[in-house]
């Protein structure tokens, strides 16, 4: 097998049941174009009736039906479009589920067992089950909004071209950059994301961990201290949130301005175009209408960073799962443990024996072949548990043992 097909990777949730995706994402299309359609021509049509009532004789000449009729049929397209979207969405999400589920269990069950603690393979399963139920809604939250949206944009910005020929390409390219500012913070959402969801673990575990011993820490009087690490990286989440939440807000101040701009471009080039008869009164505010239309998909955009950098975040630790560089292929491990000279690296180590209350905390050391190494303490601080770890009967709580350089979790010790 592949490292390829060992790992997740996005484009292959679209190439997944791409029929019913690419039928699901047309008619969700559909359903965009046609609102805005029904507002334009809704906004023409009631323009044009009442300009054709002032006009003398011009009511007996307007034909109402024609736009009446068109009006009806986006209304239906509209809500028709939607619905078959929601129900073929739908099902290829809960199929994409069963494919995740089905792909990754079967990897993971073909691996050999490796050493893990009661406590980590409660974290790895929970981890394993959100990540999956957070990946397969990639399509729905982060390519279908994007691809609508990017469709209508380009779509108006032809029809303004067509109707304004002396200004429509610069309003064209000032309504296509609107596109360009959430775009431009998906790289930023990557970062924050990954650093969410790397806190929000951390606080779970912090706050799982000592619950464990409830009992004890509070006829200890040891509650207040073991619960302040997770107070702590609440805090450092909360922080995270709101810088979140401020870059939405930013953006969409952002994009608001740009909207701002193209109203003002319309009515100045319609202005002119109206003096020329290039363009009616009613055609101008079709035009107007469809801005305002886009704009009600657009600024959701301003937080899709957000969603975008979750479903990242989620492929990141599903690969860390399933592959490394050293990982174990039909059942053998591939990295041997080294010969001649070991050096074994602690970096910031912390472990805890079940159900203990004390143990190694933020451990660094390095030791080479021929090295005494002198383990001492007072009963109960750890070194049993230190011992534990190092010969792999025992997983940390943070940090990791470093062999000649590579994690020692992914060596044959049997060898």
């Amino acid at each position: 097998m592949s490292a390829e097909n060992k790992t997740v990777l996005l484009r292959r949730l679209l190439l997944a049941r791409s029929g019913i995706w690419l039928i699901a994402t047309l008619l969700g299309l559909a359903a965009t174009l046609a609102a805005v359609g029904l507002l334009m021509v809704s906004g023409w049509f009631i323009a044009a009736s009442a300009l054709a009532g002032l006009i003398a004789l011009g009511s007996q000449s307007f034909n109402y039906l024609m736009p009446s009729a068109l009006i009806r049929m986006l209304a239906i397209v509209r809500t028709a479009a939607r619905y078959g979207e929601l129900v073929l969405s739908h099902q290829s999400v809960f199929g994409l589920l069963k494919d995740l589920r089905v792909n990754l269990f079967g990897q993971l069950a073909a691996q050999p067992v490796r050493v893990s603690s009661d406590f980590d393979s409660a974290r790895q399963m929970h981890r394993l089950v959100s990540d999956i139920d957070t990946l397969d809604e990639f399509p729905l939250r982060v390519v279908a909004p994007w691809f609508q949206t990017a469709c209508l944009t380009i779509l108006l910005a032809a029809i303004i071209c067509i109707q304004l020929p002396k200004y429509g390409l610069q309003i064209a390219l000032l309504l296509l950059a609107v596109l360009w500012v959430p775009l431009g913070a998906l790289a930023l959402g990557n970062y924050l994301a990954a650093r969410q969801n790397e806190l929000t673990e951390q606080r779970r575990r912090a706050l799982l961990f000592p619950l464990r011993m409830l009992t004890r820490l509070v006829l200890w009087q040891r509650w207040t201290e073991a619960q302040q690490p997770c107070l702590t990286l609440n805090d450092e989440l909360a922080e995270i949130e709101l810088k979140m939440c401020n870059i939405s807000n930013i953006l969409s101040v952002a994009v608001q301005y740009i909207f701002v701009a193209v109203f003002v471009a319309l009515l100045c080039a319609g202005r002119q175009a109206l003096q020329l008869k290039q363009i009616d009164v009613p055609q101008l505010l079709a035009l107007l209408l469809g801005a305002f239309g886009l704009q009600e998909y657009v600024l959701p955009l301003c937080s899709n960073f957000s969603a975008f950098g979750v479903s990242r975040a989620a492929q990141q630790h599903l690969n860390s799962l399933l592959t490394t560089e050293n990982m174990i292929e039909n059942g053998q491990a591939i990295c041997a443990l080294p010969r001649g000279r070991l050096k074994i690296c602690v970096e910031n180590l912390s472990a805890r024996m079940p159900d203990a209350l004390v143990g190694p905390n933020d451990l660094n050391l390095e030791i080479e072949s021929g090295q005494p190494c002198w383990i001492s303490g007072a009963s109960g601080i750890g070194k049993s548990t230190l011992l534990n770890v190092l010969a792999q009967e025992l997983l940390p709580l943070k940090g990791r043992v470093l062999l000649n350089g590579e994690d020692s979790r992914y060596y044959d010790w049997r060898g």
